[in-house]
């Protein structure tokens, strides 16, 4: 049940530049737009109005993710930045997959991940959900065998070629090449939706 709701407009300029952006004391919220910020419990969501030079806006990251995890609230408030939750994101992930596998958690990961990558640059790589998920996500996939053989469920295979210098990261050329033809073999024989 969420908790009692107050919204405030509040008109902000975008000076300097945007990927400058100055921080409000609305926690990670950037100054860039007119915008209505909403009080949810101890958490704030910014929802644009209006922007400035076409920046978009973007969703506090520690909402969102509270959102697809309510029953990580104490992990995700103890999260010193995107980076940091996205550690904590990929051991649950990793932990999915004892048994009994849990698709629902995975699922949700992979969802929040594309919620993260659908985000604007922040200029600012401790603060970029995108960065973060990139990093801390995708650059470890491929070091855990029970999350690298089911990703062809979860990314379609544009994401994965997109991903192809992250995911070599921890591998050697043998190894990517491995990886990649494991993907591309299992991806075409599944017929379901990727979430990423």
């Amino acid at each position: 049940m969420e908790g009692p709701r107050a919204s405030a407009f509040v008109f902000v300029a975008a000076f300097p530049p945007p990927t400058h952006r100055q921080k409000s004391a609305v926690g990670q919220l950037p100054i860039c737009a007119l915008a209505r910020v909403e009080r949810m419990s101890d958490s704030f969501r910014c929802v644009t109005l209006g922007n400035h030079s076409g920046v978009r806006y973007v969703e506090d990251w520690r909402v969102k993710a509270l959102e697809c995890f309510p029953d990580l609230r104490e992990l995700i408030e103890e999260a010193s930045g995107p980076m940091g939750l996205w550690i904590e994101l990929y051991i649950v992930l990793v932990t999915a997959y004892d048994e009994p596998i849990d698709l629902k958690r995975i699922g949700k990961v992979y969802d929040y991940a594309g919620w993260c990558f659908e985000q604007p640059d922040s200029g600012d790589v401790e603060t970029d959900p995108s960065s973060a998920a990139s990093v801390a996500l995708v650059e470890n996939i491929p070091l855990d065998k029970r999350v690298s053989d089911d990703l062809y469920r979860w990314m379609s295979t544009e994401m994965f070629s997109g991903f192809e210098n992250l995911f070599r990261y921890h591998l050697s050329d043998a190894e990517y090449l491995k990886f990649a033809t494991d993907f591309h073999q299992r991806k075409k024989q599944f017929a379901g939706p990727s979430r990423l």
